[in-house]
């Protein structure tokens, strides 16, 4: 096919992008039919988006227009590239940035109330005296055990994470449960209560988008991409990510369930993420820093970025509000000695694995509920303290182990299993266990 030929059979829109007739753009758009959530498809001829063309030739009105109405900016072209990656300049590249005044962009890298994001677990013995006296005010950041207690907490992680990739283990777990919590059916449908709430309920222009890629991991038969368009989800500058905060469950459930599946994913090296925190909050790291007894584990999904710029802009940029400027600022630096498959890189892996998050130059690192860390040490310089972590990897277990560790802490666990799914009314693990009849496929059988 000539390029004449070629050129005859490309749309009418995309000339428009790629020409910069801002006028033809936005009347299409306007006139676009809302199931036809995505302008930016791709033209098959010469393998480029309408987007791609405005953000090459740096027409940034069709480019502002194109994301506004929510085109699918993960696209790749002919040579393997985004749009934002194409761009003709730093002013088109910072159109595909997450705007400053979105619904969790204040607290998509950073933390304002520490207690939200880390369960602070053994601090020493004699700092815990020092609060009992009185010497030193409690801390946001509460919780505190024995080294039993800790032991106990990794025990429980441990489990839960065997459990939900286990499909022996998501089967009793449904069978404990009048919700089945871990079938993908139930996931979605709990997602998509999130979505109708957060996103729709307040006419979020993201709210075709988001529908969209919560069908697409409900249809999509290879577990790989249907995680990725959760993943994707998270992403997006909606008020999700705060509900996801509260309760990340529908989110870490698919995550783990699949988690080998992001193998090439898993993180290795440095990332981080910013905080503001009170005097007695700082205390608590340093003493940390010197009694490594202690450890700090995530409660939730926590944003941190491999370029530490990212977490300094966000940290200095969306603190305007004079309350904030009583608080210190910190960095909080994540160390990933090796691989880890609780921290996901979200970036470009390669032309195949192209970046999952929505803001490609946010270099996300996507840390998981259950994420472990000691303090290595707290630095103060230039009015900011910086905290150091290193990540304790957990421990696996299979299957057969879990079971072992649910039947010697049956309490605790169910315990663990309700704080998770609260809507059942309590019982035992001997009550629920009578009720269960297990399938012939799941029975394992001595070889």
């Amino acid at each position: 096919m000539t390029n004449s030929e070629k050129s005859s059979q490309i749309s009418k829109f995309y000339l428009a992008c790629r020409n910069g007739d801002v006028e033809y753009v936005r009347n299409y758009l306007t006139t676009l039919s809302p199931t036809k959530w995505n302008p930016n498809e791709i033209e098959t001829h010469i393998n480029s988006t309408p987007l791609h063309a405005a953000s090459f030739y740096g027409h940034a009105e069709i480019v502002k227009l194109l994301l506004q109405y929510g085109c699918d900016r993960s696209q790749t072209n002919s040579y393997g590239l985004t749009a934002y990656e194409e761009a003709a300049n730093d002013e088109i590249r910072q159109l595909f940035n997450r705007p400053s005044d979105g619904d969790s962009s204040a607290s998509r890298f950073q933390d304002e109330n520490i207690a939200d994001c880390f369960e602070f677990v053994k601090p020493p013995k004699e700092y815990v005296s020092s609060i009992k006296h009185g010497k030193i005010k409690t801390s946001t950041v509460e919780d505190y055990k024995t080294e039993e207690e800790k032991q106990l907490e990794i025990g429980f992680s441990t489990t839960s994470i065997a459990l939900s990739q286990s499909k022996l283990g998501r089967f009793l777990a449904d069978r404990f449960h009048p919700d089945a919590p871990m079938s993908l059916k139930n996931i979605a449908n709990r997602l998509q209560d999130l979505i109708d709430r957060e996103i729709t309920a307040n006419e979020d222009p993201q709210s075709t988008k988001a529908n969209d890629l919560l069908n697409k991991f409900s249809n999509d038969p290879d577990e790989t991409r249907g995680v990725e368009y959760l993943i994707r989800l998270y992403t997006l500058e909606t008020k999700l990510y705060h509900a996801l905060r509260q309760d990340p469950m529908p989110l870490a459930l698919p995550l783990y369930k699949t988690l080998e599946t992001l193998k090439d994913r898993y993180f290795q090296g440095q990332s981080y993420r910013g905080a503001k925190l009170d005097d007695d909050d700082i205390a608590i790291y340093q003493n940390a820093a010197v009694h490594h007894q202690s450890f700090l584990q995530t409660k939730h999904f926590s944003s941190s970025s491999a370029q530490r710029s990212i977490a300094e802009e966000f940290l200095t940029h969306h603190n305007k509000n004079p309350s904030e400027n009583r608080r210190n600022s910190v960095l909080f630096t994540f160390n990933f000695p090796i691989h880890c498959d609780q921290a996901i890189d979200l970036g470009r892996i390669s032309n195949e694995q192209p970046c999952l998050s929505e803001f490609e130059n946010e270099a996300e690192i996507l840390i998981l509920p259950w994420t472990i860390f000691h303090v290595d040490r707290v630095e103060y310089q230039s009015s900011c303290y910086t905290i150091y972590l290193t990540n304790v990897l957990l421990p696996h277990k299979d299957i057969l182990s879990s079971f072992k560790w649910i039947l010697t802490h049956p309490k605790g666990s169910m315990d663990r299993f309700h704080q998770h799914f609260p809507k059942r009314e309590s019982q035992t693990l001997k009550q629920l266990l009578k009720n269960i009849s297990v399938p012939e496929e799941y029975v394992l059988r001595k070889k």
